[in-house]
């Protein structure tokens, strides 16, 4: 069977957003506090008389502020933005700061606050898919972490896929039965945007996006339909890209250039695959015009001054990530093929290109000793393979035996019970018995062993 291509989208609000304890975005604080407490009613007098005080204590702190839901107070508040930790507003004092933590994490759950995705991910919050879930009382979202539980992933695979998930319903504002496959790309997709923004994606980590594991098991449970993709990684890629879209995602504002390069790279399109195309839709609207547009805004053809062009070469010698660009010489030759290109087919259409011809502000100079410099890389690439491949050997080896020590300290941490001693790798161990521990022993079918 054929796979849809799918396009990320918010959801649409519901008509009837999910209110579990029932309607407390305008409830009184006393109403909140006694929802909080009842949602949770499996536990001991100790933990309902901790849980009514957090919320009372997050409560007051936002009746402080203007609004008539408990929303727009936390709006209002500055708590719905990146980097705010709800705990600083307990100041030093430990435990009031668990008390803040602890009770806008009962808010989310309960629905009464919807935080921004920003304001959400911008604190960590243990555990919480297993609250979301206690008090959601959906059994759509009760069969997915049945399905997560009985699948083949890995322990940090099955949480980051339950943490996901319930972070989407409860930023979104939904149910499950609401999170289609547009939902959650567009989820992916935002949470990796604002990671780069941010500068939070470590190097290294760059092909990392929010809700792969969430999505294969989605599709493996039959919540996503069997026309969408059956991983995330499939529905990022999407089929090929019309030529406009490839344009279009560098949002350029000059909309006569814009044109301008779809049908530039329309008519070269006849004579490329699409492999080739794309780095060419890449180099002419986002690493040539769109820099061009940041340097001079006010350029409105293709007739670079040399400072708007001395300016542009300055910009893009430099990738965003502060390294240096080694490729100049490719997009330098791009951009000038790209003139030279226009000036040749005016001659053959002048009525549609001869408005476009001007003097490329590449000089031949520029690209002189291109094939020198384009075999002095290949010679340093060839010199850094010489370099490493002695050491292969070396490294499978360490590789292996490193793998094989973790092997057998963790089969023997699996056989003892948790605070009992062994012996293993030719040294000492203790598995651990913390708290956190014991009760992940309880709640998980499989957790990580933990040995010191």
């Amino acid at each position: 069977m054929n796979t849809k291509v799918i396009q990320p989208a918010p959801p649409p609000e519901p008509e009837n957003p999910p209110r579990p304890a029932g309607d407390l975005p305008r409830a009184s604080l006393a109403k909140v506090a006694d929802a909080a407490v009842a949602a949770w009613d499996d536990e001991g007098l100790e933990r309902r008389r901790l849980r009514c005080l957090s919320t009372v204590t997050i409560l007051e702190h936002l009746q402080r502020f203007p609004g008539t839901t408990w929303q727009q107070r936390w709006v209002a508040a500055g708590l719905d933005e990146y980097g705010t930790n709800p705990g600083d507003l307990g100041g030093e004092d430990k435990k009031l700061r668990k008390l803040f933590i602890s009770g806008t994490r009962q808010l989310f759950c309960l629905r009464v606050i919807r935080p921004s995705l920003d304001s959400f991910r911008g604190h960590t919050y243990p555990n919480y898919a297993l609250d979301f879930r206690l008090v959601a009382k959906d059994p759509q979202l009760d069969k997915f972490h049945a399905a997560v539980e009985a699948s083949d992933a890995t322990p940090a695979a099955r949480r980051t896929a339950l943490f996901d998930v319930s972070c989407a319903l409860t930023v979104f504002g939904i149910s499950l039965a609401d999170l289609t496959p547009e939902v959650l790309l567009h989820y992916s997709l935002e949470s990796r945007r604002k990671q780069l923004t941010r500068g939070a994606t470590k190097r290294g980590q760059e092909d990392n996006y929010a809700a792969i594991a969430a999505w294969h098991i989605l599709y493996e449970s039959g919540h996503f339909p069997p026309s969408a993709p059956n991983v995330l990684r499939a529905a990022l890629v999407g089929g090929q890209k019309s030529v406009e879209e490839l344009v279009d995602r560098q949002q350029l504002c000059n909309i006569n250039v814009r044109n301008l390069l779809v049908d530039y790279l329309r008519c070269r399109a006849a004579d490329l695959d699409h492999s080739s195309l794309r780095p060419l839709a890449r180099v002419l609207p986002g690493t040539f015009w769109s820099n061009v547009e940041k340097v001079n805004p006010d350029q409105t053809d293709l007739r670079l001054s040399e400072e708007t062009y001395q300016q542009w070469k300055e910009t893009i010698s430099v990738l965003p990530g502060g390294r240096p660009r080694l490729d100049m010489d490719g997009v330098l030759l791009k951009v000038r093929t790209f003139y030279l290109d226009l000036q040749s087919w005016a001659v053959a259409e002048p009525e549609r290109w001869a408005a476009w011809s001007v003097p490329c502000p590449i000089r031949d100079a520029e690209l002189r000793w291109f094939n020198v410099r384009r075999r002095e890389i290949n010679a340093r690439m060839a010199e850094r393979t010489r370099v490493r491949q002695p050491l292969l050997p070396l490294l499978v080896d360490h590789v292996t035996n490193r793998w094989m020590r973790l092997r057998e300290i963790l089969t023997a941490a699996q056989a003892v019970e948790p605070g009992e001693r062994f012996t293993a790798a030719d040294a000492q161990w203790q598995r651990t018995a913390s708290e956190y521990d014991l009760k992940r022993a309880k709640t998980e079918k499989s957790f990580p062993v933990r040995a010191e």
